[in-house]
């Protein structure tokens, strides 16, 4: 690294490889990821970056809803198989 400082944690030297491996990280790294999806600034920050166009006032973030699959999951495909072909006029 061209900085010539130490970062340590909990008195222990932190190795640069890691350092340069955290200050490389994208968002595509599923820690930043989930971060940046966890704070609204963060996350607004990210969708004015990545899309200028789009106005919005404030944003909001839900956490992800746990998806429960039972007996009536069957009902569920026979409805979406049925739509599907309906709509392919079958």
């Amino acid at each position: 690294m061209a900085d010539n400082y130490e970062i340590t944690i909990d008195g222990k030297r932190v190795p640069e490889e890691l350092l340069r491996s955290w200050e490389e990280a994208g968002i595509s790294n599923d820690f930043i990821f989930c971060k940046v999806m966890q704070d609204e600034s963060l996350l607004a920050r990210l969708v004015r970056i990545t899309l200028p166009d789009l106005n919005f006032v404030e944003l909001h973030i839900h956490s992800q809803q746990t998806v429960e699959i039972g007996m009536d999951i069957n009902e569920v495909n026979a409805v979406a198989d049925s739509m599907l072909l309906e709509n392919a006029g079958i």
